[in-house]
């Protein structure tokens, strides 16, 4: 038997060295050299189990800092979509910061014209679509249909006005793509958006806080007495809509019509519903439009439209069946725009047809922060 140095860094092992003959000599020496190999294995364990964690807390400095320099891109980008542009069918989104925090969508440049992913676009507008894979027709909107697109069609509508395109939508392994004179006369006014030769840049649009929200005033009933014989006009803005020159509305009872109204609560909401008898489902513009119908009422197929409709009513000033317009918000998109209606009910009440909170026809308390914030006008399209 014989000793023998090994070193493992500035690590010294002793190693004892045992011959056939000394294995005879009883368990004594198996013990010992057991005892010894189980001191070295520990010490060697021990040795790379050191370096290892030194590694590592290298390592995790290095994760640290990064982690601290992604928390602080984080802040500044968290709102950025940048939409690559992928051939093939899963159109995936990605996010890639940009300093000034736009929505940015690749140009993809198809027979000397310039495209972009009309899904993309849509994303980043926060759109509800219905595309029919048949007819190869897509309808975008809020909360009822606003724009209608064919795929390689230059007609499309916007509002329910024909647009004629310079260019049609071009679908290509299972991703439609829109041209940019298209956007343009389609989209333009939704957004604040600048080109590059390579890309769409769609900036953050500008909201008020819920602070700013709060201290607006609540909605209020018209002080005057809404059963009134004779329209009292000393309320009413002087915008008049286009087509409309005077002061003859329909004369409808506002109690009776919010009876109407009611009775379609709980009917669910389908975004661009068909004609009720057939869906039985209602989006916000089918509805109000239906349940004015019942009171001889016209009114045009899209909340955009009815917006147009009758005189503007300031919010303290409302009385039951006034319209009331909101918009949407959206990161990306403007708040100017209508993209939902209901119908005043008094009390500062409203129903209309929407998802939330509930599915469907409901009754909703809107002297809330959303809707306070959200409201865009109203309009007075019955006596």
């Amino acid at each position: 038997m014989y000793h023998t140095d090994v070193y493992f860094g500035a690590v010294r092992l002793n190693i004892i060295a045992v011959s056939h003959n000394d294995l005879r000599k009883g368990d004594s020496v198996m013990k010992r050299l057991s005892h010894t190999c189980f001191v070295g294995m520990l010490a060697l364990v021990l040795l790379l189990t050191g370096c290892m964690n030194a590694k590592t807390d290298k390592q995790g400095q290095g994760d640290s800092n990064q982690g601290q320099q992604a928390q602080g891109d984080e802040t500044n980008t968290r709102r950025v979509r940048n939409l690559d542009f992928d051939n093939g069918n899963n159109d995936d989104r990605k996010l890639i910061p940009t300093e000034e925090q736009d929505a940015v969508i690749p140009i993809f440049n198809h027979q000397g014209n310039e495209y972009i992913s009309l899904r993309k676009l849509t994303d980043v507008l926060e759109f509800r679509l219905d595309w029919n894979p048949d007819t190869q027709r897509l309808r975008v909107g809020d909360n009822d249909v606003a724009y209608e697109i064919q795929a390689n069609s230059t007609d499309a509508l916007k509002e329910n006005e024909l647009v004629n395109l310079m260019n049609p939508p071009v679908t290509i392994e299972g991703v439609t793509y829109i041209p940019r004179d298209a956007v343009e006369a389609i989209f333009g006014e939704a957004m604040d958006h600048t080109w590059t030769t390579k890309e769409l840049r769609i900036q953050p649009s500008e909201d008020m806080s819920a602070e700013e929200a709060e201290k607006l005033p609540d909605f209020q009933d018209d002080p005057n007495d809404p059963n009134k014989e004779e329209l009292d006009t000393s309320f009413l803005s002087t915008e008049v809509s286009a087509g409309v020159g005077d002061l003859a509305l329909t004369n409808v009872n506002s109690s009776k019509l919010i009876s109407t109204a009611k009775k379609y609560i709980g009917v669910k909401y389908l975004f661009g519903a068909g004609p009720y008898p057939k869906s039985n489902r209602f989006d916000c513009s089918t509805y109000t439009q239906y349940v004015y119908a019942k009171h001889n009422v016209k009114l045009p197929r899209l909340s955009r439209n009815q917006a147009k409709k009758g005189y503007a009513v300031s919010r303290t000033n409302l009385r039951k069946g006034d319209l009331m317009f909101f918009y949407l918000p959206g990161r990306y998109k403007s708040n100017k725009i209508v993209g939902h209606v209901g119908i005043y009910m008094g009390n500062g009440k409203m129903i209309h047809s929407s998802t939330k909170p509930k599915n469907g026809v409901q009754i909703t308390s809107i002297n809330k922060t959303f809707w306070k914030k959200t409201y865009l006008k109203s309009r007075r399209v019955a006596s």
